[in-house]
């Protein structure tokens, strides 16, 4: 510790005694924050994992088959849009 620092603590050593009573009343507040942020991370596991169920049947299957043939599609009219502007 620096000279200054000692100092300080000399000056008011009741700050010490009074940082360590906040201890208890941060740690209570966070206790719940944590549990919190376990219980969202639970229920985003979950949804992810649906999510991924859902886009393993047949119908989203086809749905993307239907997406690529369609970009393909409109890639092909740019090509040909951009070609006879040139």
């Amino acid at each position: 510790m620096n000279k200054n620092n000692l100092n300080f603590e000399e000056n008011y050593p009741d700050l010490q005694t009074n940082n360590q009573s906040i201890i208890p009343v941060v740690n209570a507040a966070l206790i719940p924050l944590a549990d919190a942020l376990a219980a969202m991370a639970e229920v985003l596991t979950t949804f992810e994992g649906q999510q991924q169920e859902r886009s393993n049947t047949p119908e989203s299957k086809n749905m993307q088959k239907q997406l690529d043939y369609l970009n393909t599609e409109i890639e092909n009219l740019k090509k040909q849009v951009n070609y006879h502007n040139l």
